[in-house]
């Protein structure tokens, strides 16, 4: 055993085990993951969201963000994992959180009046070593405390609240190192912030959109997703005036345990009996197809041993049974997963 070897082995004695790995132990792939309530969103992630990294999701009002984020708050609660919400712009709606699946009696929900405040309870949150998600709702609603002391009539200094957030962004990397338990093991809490979009004044050429709290979010995040949205009306037979859903688009411009820039969709219905629901159906047979799992020859699908005409009809007969669609899901999941670890 050389002199290195025995260096590394007195700093895991003298700062805890762990301190320092072999690199072949660590595998993108291979990152414990909280899964998004959606198929699409999953496959093009890389499995869901990654423990113990930062994502952010940004977009336009009302483009979906804040639904996945409650949809991963509520897988995680199903793994046992501690949920905490920082409930920055006061909006949280305990009953449509309820629909979704989130366990209320176990969520722990915080509404801080300060950004200051905010973030030292991020910090605090994270280095007890106990949460197992934390979403912040929003960056853009974070308000240093320097901006409350500040008369309207005043000029607004630049920058405030990147400063702020580029710290707690500091601060969060250091929490996220930390070795918890009697393993040691590095901190595995999920930190999710959603973020809203904003224009750059004066630009005339290129894309004006860019997102509040400065480039250290964006550096920090593991994963960023810009989240859209198109809306989802009634049938003629109905009112096709009136919205029923939405179809949440998704691009992934940033991805450092997948590869990045997938693109999905999935719909969500926000009335009627599906209310609060994501068609997981319509992700089944769209991935069904494109994997091969659900052979096409022209417009007859063969679902297993089943061959049914027409698309709407290949859906319907998916509704009708479950156990073909379990088993589907895992197929599919299986074999983009095993694609993209083979390139």
């Amino acid at each position: 055993m050389g002199e290195l070897d025995n260096i590394l082995r007195q700093l895991n004695k003298d700062f805890g085990k762990n301190t320092i790995i072999s690199g072949d132990e660590i595998v993108s792939l291979d990152i414990e993951r909280i899964p998004t309530g959606s198929l699409s969103l999953d496959i093009e992630t890389g499995g869901g969201f990654p423990c113990g990294r930062v994502v952010e999701l940004f977009g336009r009002e009302s483009a979906g963000k804040t639904f996945i984020a409650l949809k991963a708050v509520a897988e995680a609660q199903k793994l046992g994992k501690v949920a905490v919400w920082i409930d920055v712009e006061g909006s949280f709606d305990p009953v449509w959180s309820a629909l979704l699946g989130v366990d209320l009696k176990k969520l722990k929900l915080c509404r801080p009046e300060t950004g200051e405040l905010a973030c030292d309870i991020m910090d605090a949150v994270l280095r007890s070593g106990e949460c197992g998600i934390l979403v912040l709702d929003s960056t853009a609603a974070l308000v240093p405390l320097q901006d409350i002391d500040t008369a309207m009539n005043h000029v607004e200094q630049m920058g405030v609240r990147a400063k702020m957030v580029n710290r707690l962004i500091r601060k969060l990397h250091s929490a996220l190192n930390m070795k918890v338990g009697e393993d040691c093991l590095q901190n595995s809490c999920l930190v999710v912030f959603i973020n809203q979009i904003r224009e750059k004044i004066g630009v005339a050429f290129g894309n004006p959109e860019t997102t509040p709290g400065g480039l250290g979010l964006r550096h920090a995040a593991s994963i960023r997703i810009d989240i859209h949205k198109t809306w989802i009306k009634a049938s003629a037979a109905e009112d096709e005036k009136r919205i029923i859903g939405q179809t949440i688009k998704f691009v992934t411009v940033k991805n450092k345990t997948f590869p990045p820039y997938r693109r999905g969709e999935f719909d969500i219905y926000v009335d009627g009996p599906a209310k609060g629901q994501i068609d997981d159906i319509r992700e089944v047979f769209s991935y069904g197809v494109i994997t091969g799992l659900i052979e096409q020859n022209k417009t007859t699908y063969t679902v297993g041993k089943e061959e049914v005409v027409g698309k709407e009809k290949t859906v319907a007969y998916l509704r009708e049974n479950p156990i073909a669609v379990a088993d589907l899901k895992k197929k599919i999941m299986a074999k983009f997963l095993l694609k993209a670890k083979n390139g």
